[in-house]
């Protein structure tokens, strides 16, 4: 093991040495580079998906240039008053910009038919046609065949 002397980083398991001719006080940290590259919010993919540029944000919000290219760009932090007005502006729900519209819309239409569904929940479905033309039998035929 060289010289130096073995400093713990509370945020890693690993040891951290520092050698003799290390200069004294500097710091290295390490940046996940997976978490920077990962979108925080799905601002630019809406805007795309609405037919709208980032000038919309100046033109039809009244932002000043320099909030409208920080925002768009990720350079400031969205706060919940940001998203909001942007969510309104584009007439989604505010944690839809938290997801690709891809996503947000496949979610949408199973909400949808989840609602479909509890909604003919009290009405007993039809019996569905499968294979050649027959019916899959419900429980009451079923019962019936056996007892005959």
């Amino acid at each position: 093991m060289a010289e130096g002397c073995v400093n713990r980083n509370f945020e890693s398991s690993a040891p951290v040495e520092e050698f003799a001719n290390d200069p004294i006080g500097v710091v290295i940290e390490t940046v996940q580079v997976d978490a920077i590259d990962q979108p925080n919010w799905y601002l630019q993919e809406w805007f795309g998906h609405f037919g709208k540029r980032q000038a919309a944000l100046v033109n039809e919000l009244g932002w000043d240039k320099s909030r409208a290219n920080h925002v768009w760009h990720g350079r400031q932090p969205y706060r919940r008053d940001t998203v909001n007005e942007i969510a309104g502006f584009l007439g989604i729900q505010p944690y839809e910009l938290l997801m690709s519209p891809g996503e947000a819309i496949a979610l949408r239409s199973l909400r949808d038919a989840a609602r479909a569904i509890a909604a003919n929940g009290s009405q007993t479905p039809e019996a569905v046609p499968s294979g050649k033309g027959r019916k899959t039998p419900t429980p009451n035929e079923t019962s019936r065949r056996r007892a005959a």
